[in-house]
């Protein structure tokens, strides 16, 4: 390859002829934002973090071989890419739908986004809908999954940049918390982000410096909030009591655990998402508000 002092490299070629600056959604009440929820004396809250990975397969798995097989023959990117849309993203959504008190945060890159105007623009304008409805708290911190720690600055505040163009196209905003691919930390996060965000650690990467102990409701790192996702937290002295009620990959919810690298066996299975709706139908009966980490703080 090319030395550093070499000159520049060549520009890298992309296929991009299917979603790169799709058609933008027409936008006639604005951009969606998600508002903050009026909860009153409401103490108790069931939070989630369903992160979505587009880029699960990057690259799809047509002409992958398994003991000289081909089992994927015709899996394209493309292909695998509107499995998760129509799979995994779409009764999700489907199920806020049938209940307009909750909220569930789903963490998504843009690319995502992209896709859904490419390609299935009646999911991008459902997910406008429900955020402006205030039922999905959209956490979008890049535009495509990386590595993020591994880049200087200035390449975030492009890709950021790139990310807010593709939402905007959606006539979408992301909400405050962020939350990143492989749950990736750093309190440069938080620096990059700045006052009025909240950034979520995942609970393994805390648990390896701080052990299995109690939790606070959130921390701060110059003024900016950190949850730990995927622990709940209780104050004895304010009576605030969170859980999580997902953490996880969302590809997996909506399929009973089956990841995209299977795409024989990975389909929406009904009773799945009724299995979690029944859970948290149980848990706002008995008086948790299923909620957005931001309502949380």
């Amino acid at each position: 390859g090319l030395r550093r002092d070499a000159g520049p490299p060549p520009p890298p070629v992309f296929d991009t002829s299917s979603t790169w600056r799709a058609a933008a959604l027409e936008c006639p009440d604005g951009v969606a934002r998600r508002e903050g929820r009026d909860l009153g004396a409401q103490r108790r809250f069931a939070l989630s973090v369903l992160h979505y990975n587009i880029q699960y397969v990057a690259g799809g798995i047509d002409n992958f071989f398994f003991a000289r097989t081909e089992p994927f023959d015709g899996w394209t990117d493309d292909r695998v890419q509107d499995a998760i849309v129509t799979e995994s993203l779409v009764p999700v959504l489907d199920m806020l739908d049938r209940h307009p008190s909750w909220t569930l945060s789903l963490e998504m890159q843009g690319y995502l986004v992209e896709i859904l105007l490419a390609r299935h623009r009646g999911v991008a304008q459902q997910l406008s809908d429900l955020v402006r409805g205030g039922q999905v708290e959209l956490l979008s911190f890049h535009y495509s999954d990386q590595l993020f720690l591994a880049y200087p600055r200035h390449h975030m505040e492009i890709s950021r940049a790139i990310n807010a163009t593709v939402l905007g196209d959606a006539c979408i905003e992301s909400s405050p918390p962020v939350f990143t691919q492989e749950g990736q930390f750093g309190v440069g996060m938080a620096d990059l982000l700045g006052s009025g965000s909240t950034v979520i650690i995942p609970k393994n990467l805390f648990r390896l410096f701080q052990g299995d102990g109690p939790v606070a409701p959130y921390y701060e790192w110059n003024g900016v909030p950190i949850v730990v996702g995927g622990r709940g937290a209780t104050d004895a002295a304010s009576g605030f009591e969170s859980q999580f009620v997902y953490a996880d990959d969302a590809e997996l919810l909506a399929t009973n655990g089956v990841n995209p690298y299977f795409q024989t066996t990975f389909v929406y299975v009904p009773a799945a998402i009724a299995e979690f709706e029944t859970r948290l139908e149980g848990l706002e009966t008995d008086g948790w508000t299923i909620a957005g980490i931001s309502d949380w703080v």
